[in-house]
């Protein structure tokens, strides 16, 4: 039998003693996991003017991005809420347009589509109509994208972060990789005005909307889809 020393007895006591004291301070380090067992989810707190559907999803979204969640959901917020009133009519621009001449001007359709949704926390209700406004002599001819009411229902889209309005050549595009798809890819158009209300919006001059198939209301500070409109050309 292998006998010890009183010093290889004393010398592995100290060894225990030190592991002892020391590993109150690796182990937090090394097993966090094994300290921090609360689900992100249930950290994050829904504020009492989201329903419980958008609350499920804002728990989703906070726990790979709180950020956004907690950006969307101050978006949510009923002070936060744009609404667009007194935008020119149509029958307004017509006649801006027709100044100075006696043409009879009619806007009419040149593509339209309807928005959807994303989900519970992303998504627009109405349609979005491009008109093209213009003298008989060609002199003069405005594109106007328009949101406008549908089924007697004001345009409304959920309000979220850094929203703005894109023309995309894809025609259903989910991703915003595939929002970009295309030769001419996506073009910005402006800052969206308001989450609620009918709103316009003056297209360059230069835009070829042959080439552009929806209408897509876009997240830039967070890259993400909030809602989109798939164009359909009008017949003429």
């Amino acid at each position: 039998m292998r006998r010890y020393t009183n010093w290889t007895i004393i010398f592995i006591s100290t060894l225990f003693a030190v592991a002892a004291v020391t590993s109150t301070y690796w182990i937090p380090e090394l097993q966090p996991s094994l300290i921090n067992t609360g689900d992100a989810a249930e950290q994050f707190s829904c504020a009492d003017y989201v329903n419980g559907e958008q609350c499920a999803v804002l728990r989703e979204n906070y726990k790979t991005n709180p950020d956004l969640a907690l950006a969307q959901q101050a978006a949510l917020d009923p002070d936060a809420q744009r609404e667009v009133t007194n935008e020119d009519t149509l029958a307004k621009i017509a006649a801006e347009v027709a100044e100075g001449t006696s043409d009879p001007i009619t806007p009419h359709v040149v593509k339209s589509g309807t928005f959807n949704s994303f989900d519970a926390i992303r998504g627009a209700e109405g349609n979005v109509v491009i008109y093209e406004i213009g003298r008989l002599d060609g002199t003069e001819v405005k594109h106007i994208l328009r949101f406008e009411s549908a089924f007697e229902e004001t345009f409304r889209i959920i309000n979220g972060p850094d929203l703005y309005v894109y023309l995309s050549q894809s025609q259903n595009p989910l991703t915003v990789d595939q929002m970009m798809e295309g030769d001419l890819g996506a073009v910005e158009i402006s800052i969206i005005k308001g989450n609620i209300g009918e709103q316009n919006y003056e297209l360059p001059s230069d835009i070829d909307l042959t080439q552009y198939n929806s209408v897509v209301i876009y997240s830039k500070q967070f890259n993400l889809l909030y809602s989109v409109a798939p164009l359909i050309s009008a017949v003429n």
